[in-house]
């Protein structure tokens, strides 16, 4: 769609390939788009639309999609600031928000565990509204490298319900890394015990717990402070 391709165009992200139908190119927007592509020596592609429909993942698509190049990311950060670790995490919209909520909230990099929905799947990438390619993202990420942070002193907060304090009166100010598990099973116990501590977010009864975007959000612009 428009949008994500003009974040990318924004992005260090390498476009390989525009497909554009007939009528696409009628809209002004996606001309201009065309000719950043063109400068930039992309192999761009007319379709039919019934062949664009085919392509294109949406309901209503806007005539134009791409093909990217993504680069796998292997150094972990080492400056301060918040790092967000998905475990498990299956809903794109979740991932997808939280992409979003974490460059909001000013995190240094998302890790995802080998359990998370895909992070490139369309749905994931128009619910980061262009995070996506802008955050740093690290996937399969695993118990040996939180370990590698862990000695390198960056303290693991988790998200649970039981003998956990309250996240508006906890000290955030060092080196800090937030896992949020997936959305029916919470955690998963491998990352369980390297958490330092637990953090919960009250709530009025009957409800006893919040969407995971949601909570996520909510911590990581606590964590920002």
């Amino acid at each position: 769609g428009i949008h994500l391709l003009k974040e990318v165009l924004k992005s260090d992200e390498k476009i390989v390939t525009v497909a554009i139908t007939t009528q696409g190119l009628l809209n002004p927007e996606i001309k201009e788009i065309l000719k950043q592509c063109n400068d930039l020596d992309v192999r761009i592609f007319e379709v039919s639309e019934p062949v664009g429909k085919q392509l294109f993942e949406t309901d209503t698509p806007q005539g134009i999609g791409a093909t990217i190049q993504k680069e796998k990311r292997e150094v972990l950060p080492d400056s301060s600031g918040t790092f967000l670790i998905l475990d498990h995490v299956q809903d794109p919209g979740n991932i997808g928000t939280l992409l979003r909520s974490a460059e909001a909230a000013g995190a240094i990099g998302v890790a995802l565990t080998a359990g998370c929905a895909d992070p490139w799947s369309g749905k994931v990438l128009r619910a980061s509204m262009g995070s996506a390619f802008r955050m740093p993202l690290f996937t399969d990420f695993n118990i040996a490298k939180l370990k590698v942070m862990k000695n390198d002193g960056w303290k693991v907060y988790g998200t649970a319900t039981e003998g956990s304090n309250d996240y508006r009166g906890i000290d955030f100010s060092k080196k800090r890394i937030l896992i949020l598990g997936s959305e029916g099973r919470g955690i998963s116990d491998e990352l369980i015990g390297l958490i330092d501590e637990s953090v919960k977010i009250s709530m009025c009864q009957p409800v006893e717990s919040l969407n995971v975007a949601v909570a996520g959000s909510i911590l990581l612009f606590e964590m920002r402070q």
